[in-house]
């Protein structure tokens, strides 16, 4: 191209010098050339040929005139073609630096886009996991209950019947004493106070456990969704200029869910996602309707989420804002809004479920308290109405032995009193023979002499004798009739005391052992019937014996018996 230009550059000048001596008739050498300053800007125009007759020869001036402006034409193709190659040039600089640099901010825009979405991420992430783990202390907690209701079983059975065998008690010790009053506490604090408030902390729990899982499906889709935005924006930074696609991008799933923004999200009512949305009507900008201020954005994100820290709600916030245009439009409002409503509703619901967990172990340790303070009242009311009843039955025997004694005294007084007056009927019936013969005295010999004075004295002694004894002798058997009377009452109250005694002994074996009640005793339904007693054997029946052997044992052979073998 070098050697073109130098031959084309001494042609010029060639035609240059020739056309200052032709005619100017036919054109100025000078008025087709153009500087190479104009020839940069100027447009590209088309030189017209001159036309000459084919008939007539050309003149020396019109074929150098003709040739110079062939020349003309083609230096100023040759600088439009030079300055079309510049342009091009400069232009794929241009797009080249304009494409790095819409690159680079795009790249940046992914790249923060990223690192808010993984930040926002992973303030769900920690929510998420304190939702599994108090999911899991839920159902840890409800087994807890499980196993207690479990176990208080057992005591609620031995209670129950404690206050079935002392209704056993006899008629005249069936008394409402303190332990009494201390079984019934008991029984009224397992069946109602544990039972019933043990069963009912299990609902809620079980209430709670089904909110906690619905918002743990709703924190994963929420994680997951980011998860896969950032995996989507992460794609896109890993594109580069020179690298083919890959199909295998197209494998995330693209599903739209669409959502109603008047709906309140899962977790918050309708009356405070409707106050949520009035806020922002009421603070839309004067100047630019639609939109609300970050400032004021960030006071209703704070107002809301109470739980979360100042630095997580200014990230939120600044991440609400997805068009960069420092303000907050109503689609954006909304989609923050529900993220910090479901994140309130997460921190919210999992500080309520450590709350119920904790009133939970508070209650059963209240429970447990009561109960044992149940118990060993209990079981000092039991000791102790045994001991009074040990001390009665004591005191009864020992009345019942001095009873004996004097019952026994009493006998052998009555003995000597029948011994005395069987002593005394011989000399009554001396005194009145000796009287009776006296009187078949002589008539005229019959009065009242000396020994006839003393004969009436000793029948009248001996008969006063007779009858005061015998009158002793009936109160001795009277005393003895009261005092057999005593001892039989005495042994009914003994026999009925020991029968309290081994029931409140019973009792308090029970109470002492109440947690193994089920394992060491069986409950049987009152009214059951007693098992039948299995029935005995039957006699064995010896076979008949042969009459070789009822022979032989007439002879006296052999003292046994046999059977014939079957023929």
């Amino acid at each position: 191209s070098d050697v073109y230009k130098r031959q084309y550059q001494r042609r010029v000048r060639g035609a240059g010098c020739y056309a200052m001596h032709s005619s100017p008739s036919r054109g100025s050498p000078t008025t087709g050339v153009l500087s190479p300053a104009m020839s940069a800007t100027a447009p590209v125009q088309s030189t017209p040929i001159l036309a000459t007759s084919p008939q007539q020869p050309l003149t020396p001036s019109d074929w150098h005139a003709e040739s110079q402006t062939t020349l003309e034409a083609a230096a100023n193709s040759f600088h439009q073609s030079m300055h079309a190659r510049d342009m091009a040039a400069s232009k794929q600089r241009d797009v080249e630096l304009a494409t790095c640099k819409f690159y680079q901010s795009s790249t940046e825009a992914l790249r923060q886009k990223v690192l808010v979405m993984e930040a926002i991420r992973w303030v769900g992430i920690p929510i998420a996991k304190s939702i599994d783990h108090e999911l899991l202390d839920i159902n840890r907690t409800i087994n807890k209950i499980q196993e207690v209701l479990k176990e208080r079983e057992s005591p609620y059975q031995a209670t129950l019947t404690c206050i079935q065998l002392r209704a056993q008690r006899p008629a005249r010790d069936k008394v409402e004493d303190e332990a009494d009053e201390c079984l019934e506490q008991q029984l009224v604090s397992l069946e109602i106070d544990a039972t019933e408030r043990l069963r009912r902390a299990i609902t809620e729990l079980e209430h709670m456990s089904n909110k906690m899982a619905a918002m743990q499906d709703s924190m994963e889709d929420d994680v997951n969704s980011k998860g896969r935005l950032v995996e989507v924006d992460v794609r896109c930074l890993d594109l580069q200029h020179g690298r083919p696609g890959s199909d295998q991008w197209n494998e995330l799933d693209c599903a739209v869910a669409g959502w109603d923004a008047s709906v309140a999200p899962w977790g918050s009512s309708q009356v405070q996602w409707d106050q949520i949305l009035q806020q922002f009507d009421d603070n839309e900008l004067p100047d630019q309707p639609g939109v609300i201020s970050m400032p004021v954005m960030l006071t209703v994100a704070s107002q809301i989420c109470t739980e979360l820290p100042s630095n997580v709600l200014d990230m939120m916030v600044a991440a609400a804002d997805r068009d960069d245009d420092g303000t907050i439009n109503h689609e954006e409002y909304v989609r923050s809004m529900r993220q910090f409503v479901l994140f309130q509703s997460a921190k919210s619901i999992v500080k309520e479920c450590k709350r119920l967990r904790a009133e939970v172990d508070r209650v059963m340790h209240q429970l447990d308290m009561r109960i044992g303070s149940h118990h060993t009242k209990l079981l000092e009311a039991l000791r102790a109405s045994s001991a009074t009843t040990c001390a009665y039955i004591s005191q009864m025997e020992d009345k019942l032995s001095l009873n004996a004694d004097e019952i026994e005294r009493i006998h052998r007084e009555i003995r000597k009193i029948d011994k005395k007056i069987g002593a005394s009927r011989d000399p009554l019936r001396v005194a009145e023979q000796r009287l009776n013969i006296r009187e078949r005295r002589p008539v005229q010999e019959r009065w009242n002499d000396n020994p006839e004075e003393h004969l009436d004295t000793e029948v009248d002694g001996i008969k006063n004798v007779v009858c005061l004894l015998e009158d002793e002798l009936e109160n001795l058997v009277a005393m003895r009739t009261r005092l057999r009377a005593t001892s039989a009452q005495l042994e009914e109250d003994i026999n009925s005391k020991r029968v309290a005694l081994d029931i409140d002994t019973s009792c308090f074996n029970i109470q002492t052992d109440w947690k193994e009640f089920l394992l060491k005793y069986e409950v049987v339904p009152a009214g059951t019937p007693a098992s039948a007693p299995a029935p005995a054997r039957p006699p064995r029946e010896l076979p008949s014996k042969s009459e070789a052997a009822k022979a032989s044992e007439l002879v006296g052979n052999h003292p046994g018996w046999w059977c014939e073998r079957a023929s």
